[in-house]
């Protein structure tokens, strides 16, 4: 399944709290795992959504396309998780 979030202007559309939100519902409904991604090179709301949550592992990585990058790269990014 692949979900696509757009909004017009960056910042007022709440499409990062969306998908985030639809991310989550779908990964405990049907227990799987979603990878979430966006196009900012910076970190961002994205980044955040689940810090409190995992505030020790986020704080010695990095996020982003280059998390992406190191997951393809060891062989571990696979449509089977």
């Amino acid at each position: 399944m692949l979900v696509a979030f757009w909004g017009p202007a960056r910042g007022q559309g709440r499409t990062t709290s969306n998908m985030a939100v639809v991310a989550a519902t779908i990964a405990l409904d049907h227990h799987i795992r979603v990878l979430m991604t966006h196009t900012h090179l910076k970190q961002g709301v994205l980044e955040h959504v689940f810090s409190q949550t995992r505030a020790a592992a986020q704080a010695a990585t990095s996020g982003g396309m280059d998390a992406i990058e190191r997951l393809v790269q060891c062989g571990m990014l696979t449509p089977r998780g």
